[in-house]
This record gives C-alpha cells, sequence and structure tokens, in this order.
C-alpha cells in the first residue's frame, strides 16, 4: 500500500520510507537529453545506498530501464538522450527505489510523465 503525500512523491503505507522521481523540464524535443533524478529518503532524511531501477516507457512503446543506488544525498540520476524513433509524445516513468531501514525492507514505486514534441 502506498500514499502520495503533498510533496508528491509516493511513500510507504506507513510513511517512512518516500520516492520521488523528477525531470530537468517537463517538454522535450528530440536530440535533447533528459535527466532523471530519484530522490529516495526515509523518515525525511536522504537515503544512501537505496537501489533503484527506472523504467521509461516512450511515446512508441519502447521500454528503456536502467539501474543506479542513491548517494550520500539519497539521489541518483539517469539520463536519455531523445531520438525521433522514440517517438512524440507522453514518455512515462516507474522509478522503483529498495533499501532496508531499521530492518525494514521497504520497496516504492514513483510514477512521473514528460512530453516530447
Amino acid at each position: 500500500m502506498t500514499t502520495t503525500p503533498s510533496g508528491n512523491e509516493t511513500c510507504s503505507g506507513d510513511g517512512v520510507f518516500c520516492v520521488l522521481a523528477t525531470t530537468d523540464k517537463d517538454a522535450y524535443t528530440f536530440g535533447e537529453l533528459v535527466f532523471i533524478t530519484v530522490a529516495v529518503t526515509a523518515n525525511g532524511q536522504p537515503v544512501e545506498g537505496a537501489s533503484v531501477h527506472v523504467e521509461i516507457i516512450t511515446a512508441a512503446g519502447q521500454t528503456i530501464a536502467g539501474d543506479g543506488t542513491t548517494d550520500v544525498s539519497g539521489q541518483v540520476t539517469f539520463s536519455l538522450s531523445l531520438i525521433r524513433r522514440m517517438g512524440s509524445g507522453t514518455y512515462s516513468i516507474a522509478a522503483t527505489a529498495t533499501a532496508t531501514i531499521s530492518g525494514t525492507v521497504y520497496t516504492v514505486t514513483d510514477a512521473h510523465t514528460f512530453t516530447v514534441n
């Protein structure tokens, strides 16, 4: 079970573990780089060492995936170079973070979208 507080992040049902996926802007054109940042917190504090899996669904329906680990600031950044065959329209991001906090394993997914013109 997850809840979405007003900060737009997605949190575990108990509110301890939160994930927020963002892009550096809302709309792009082909040839640009999209920077996707995933921030992970526990009890409001950054989580270093969380495993993060990102899946991007392009407007053309292709799935692009990547994996990373959060740094001391609780963040990991991915980049995507936009090419025409990915299609124009809305792209969807699903960022799933997993970490153990005080002996409990948390896995939470946050979603984000952006457009390509």
